[in-house]
């Protein structure tokens, strides 16, 4: 049989697809039900009416009735190739969703493997690979899937250089992890913590230097808001040789009252302009210091 469906069977969808489009699905279900031993004998027929009760019970959130519908529907292998793939999709996204990374790799697999190269969501189905092999601690495998969509994409997103990057860092590869946030910094130059998280891996990678310079980069955009952040920034400046930048931060966020006023900050000031040989400067923190003391 072609696919075509028979007059009765089209008048007798037209009229159960009247009911799913009102979201009527508890009287959908049964007229559909009571179509399968009408259609038995023509599987393009019944793969449809499947496919439709797996829609109804997709709608309803019982995803497990749902699945075993799809399923049978795809045995019959009768649909057009769209509506085939597009199922084995739906399917694989079911078992994503119940956690069940496995099976849901293996239908990706069938759809890779027969999938036309032009299909339009490539990229979009080459990332939740990505995804369910992060699920299974299988890092290398989730990053040549994601490298993968970027590559195919015109405008990869956000999301898939985050991915990039936790993969790396979870293979230690501390490198690749900031060229994934260099692409990020650029998609996204507010976001602080990738300006963090990039000053943090110089340091694993024990270059003070850059990672003292991200940091610098981020307070200069204004990105800074934590006492914590800024006195790591004042110390890495004052360990290399930069004391006067080190007090020019530490009065920023003083100023800024993100870092307290105390005594011991003070001190930490005045020391910094001391070393810079800024004495007058140096004089009035320490007065500040003994003032607040």
């Amino acid at each position: 049989p072609g696919r075509a469906l028979t007059p009765g069977t089209y008048e007798r969808m037209e009229e159960i697809y009247e009911l799913i489009g009102e979201e009527r699905y508890d009287e959908a279900y049964p007229e559909l039900e009571g179509m399968l031993d009408r259609v038995s004998r023509n599987d393009y027929e019944l793969a449809l009416v499947l496919q439709t009760m797996a829609n109804v019970r997709m709608a309803q959130e019982r995803e497990e009735d749902a699945l075993t519908l799809y399923q049978r529907a795809i045995q019959l292998d009768t649909m057009a190739n769209a509506q085939h793939f597009d199922m084995i999709l739906v399917v694989a996204n079911i078992h994503y969703s119940m956690d069940r990374f496995q099976a849901a790799l293996d239908e990706l697999d069938i759809w890779f493997c027969n999938v036309p190269a032009d299909q339009g969501n490539l990229s979009d189905v080459w990332v939740m690979k990505a995804s369910l092999h992060a699920q299974l601690d299988e890092f290398r495998e989730s990053i040549t899937a994601v490298d993968r969509a970027i590559s195919l994409a015109d405008e990869p997103k956000e999301q898939w250089y985050q991915l990039k990057f936790a993969m790396h860092v979870e293979l230690g590869e501390y490198r690749n992890a900031i060229d994934a946030l260099k692409v990020l910094i650029d998609m996204s130059p507010d976001t602080k913590n990738y300006w963090l998280q990039m000053s943090a891996l110089y340091m694993e990678l024990e270059e003070p230097a850059e990672s003292k310079a991200t940091l610098a980069l981020a307070w200069r955009r204004d990105l800074l808001d934590r006492s914590s952040e800024f006195m790591q920034l004042a110390s890495l400046l004052q360990m290399q040789d930069s004391p006067r930048q080190a007090a020019e931060v530490m009065e920023d966020g003083i100023a800024r009252d993100i870092v307290e006023s105390t005594r011991r900050n003070w001190e930490m000031v005045g020391g910094a302009w001391y070393e810079a040989r800024e004495l007058d400067k140096a004089l009035v923190a320490y007065e500040n210091a003994g003032a607040v003391a």
